[in-house]
C-alpha cells in the first residue's frame, strides 16, 4: 500500500507538479516527525511550512531568529536523509510564443500532464512486489482553482490544431484539461484506471491496485502535502533561476540535498533524470545546464 502525494508550484514560466511516494504504513510517522521539525523551528502544528511559507509562519520563524532560507535548507536536509520516501518533480516550461502565448498562469495548462507523468512513475514503483498489498492512492492538493477553468487559448484555432497533434498520454491529459479543467482530470483518471497508458506500456491502474479516483486535500492542513510543496517548490525555483539567469544558490543547494530521494527505479530515464525529475516540453539546453549545476 502506498500514497502518491502531489502538490504544484508555479514560478515564472515554470510549473512543477511533484511530491512524494510514501508507503502507507509510514505515513503517520512521517507526519508526526514533520510536526516535530516544525516545533523545533518554533511553528505550531496548525501553521503550514512550505517552500514559500505564508506570512504568519514567516513571522514566527523570524521571531525565533530564523529566516526562510535557513528553513529551506533544514527541511531539504531532513527530506534528503529519509529512506522511507521517494520524491518526484515533473517540471513544465511555458514555451509557447506569439499568438500561442497565454500570459500569466498559462503554464497551468500543463498541470494535468504533470499529474499523468507522476502517476505513470507511481504505477511502475508499486509494481514492485514489496508493494503487493493494496490499495494505492493518489492525493492531490486541492485543485478548486481549476473548477470551471478553460484555458485562455482554447478558443484559438491554431492552439487547438497544435495540441491535437500531440500523441498518447500527453494528448490525453492536456487536450481535455485545457477545455474543461477539473472535470477533465477526473475523467482522465478514470480512463487511466480502466485502460492504463498504452503509449508507455502501463496496464490499467485497476490491475496495479489503485482506487478508482484521486483524492483532494488542503495543503495547509495536510502535513505530507507541505513536504510535497517543498519538493516541487525547490524544483520550480531551480529551473526558473537557471533559465532566467537569476542565481538562486539556496535552490541549487537544496536540490542537491534532495537528489538521493528522487525516484530512479521506473525505467523512464537515466538515474533520476527523466525518472524522478522531468522537464517538459523538452529543452535540451536548459536540461543539461541544470544537470551540470547539480
Amino acid at each position: 500500500m502506498a500514497l502518491l502525494v502531489l502538490d504544484e508550484s508555479e514560478r515564472g514560466e515554470f510549473l512543477a507538479v511533484g511530491g512524494l511516494i510514501v508507503p502507507t504504513g509510514r505515513a503517520c510517522d512521517l507526519e508526526a516527525e514533520w510536526r516535530q521539525l516544525k516545533a523545533n523551528c518554533g511553528l505550531s502544528a496548525e501553521l503550514p511550512l512550505k517552500w514559500a511559507p505564508p506570512r504568519e509562519s514567516v513571522a514566527r520563524l523570524r521571531a525565533g531568529g530564523l529566516n526562510v532560507d535557513d528553513i529551506r535548507r533544514s527541511v531539504c536536509q531532513w527530506v534528503g536523509r529519509r529512506s522511507d520516501i521517494l520524491a518526484l518533480a515533473m517540471v513544465h516550461e511555458e514555451r509557447r510564443r506569439g499568438l500561442l502565448r497565454p500570459g500569466r498562469g498559462g503554464v497551468r495548462d500543463f498541470y494535468a500532464t504533470g499529474v499523468a507523468f507522476a502517476v505513470q512513475r507511481f504505477a511502475e514503483v508499486v509494481a514492485d512486489p514489496k508493494f503487493a498489498d493494496r490499495p494505492h492512492v493518489v492525493v492531490l492538493d486541492s485543485i478548486a482553482w481549476s473548477r470551471g477553468r478553460r484555458s485562455p487559448l482554447w478558443d484559438n484555432r491554431i492552439t487547438r490544431f497544435h495540441v491535437q497533434l500531440m500523441w498518447g498520454s500527453k494528448r490525453q491529459a492536456i487536450v481535455p484539461w485545457m477545455a474543461k479543467g477539473h472535470k477533465a482530470l477526473l475523467e482522465s483518471y478514470g480512463e487511466w484506471h480502466r485502460r492504463g497508458f498504452s503509449d508507455v506500456k502501463i496496464p490499467p491502474l485497476e490491475q496495479r491496485g489503485f482506487v478508482s479516483s484521486f483524492l483532494e486535500a488542503q495543503g495547509d492542513r495536510m502535513d505530507m502535502l507541505q513536504i510535497a510543496d517543498c519538493v516541487c517548490g525547490c524544483a520550480a525555483e531551480l529551473f526558473f533561476s537557471v533559465a532566467s539567469g537569476q542565481p538562486f544558490p539556496v535552490a541549487r543547494e537544496c536540490m542537491r540535498t534532495l537528489l538521493p530521494v528522487f525516484c530512479r527505479m521506473t525505467g523512464f530515464g537515466t538515474d533520476v533524470w527523466g525518472d524522478g525529475i522531468v522537464l517538459y516540453p523538452p529543452n535540451d539546453e536548459l536540461w543539461w545546464r541544470v544537470r551540470r549545476l547539480l
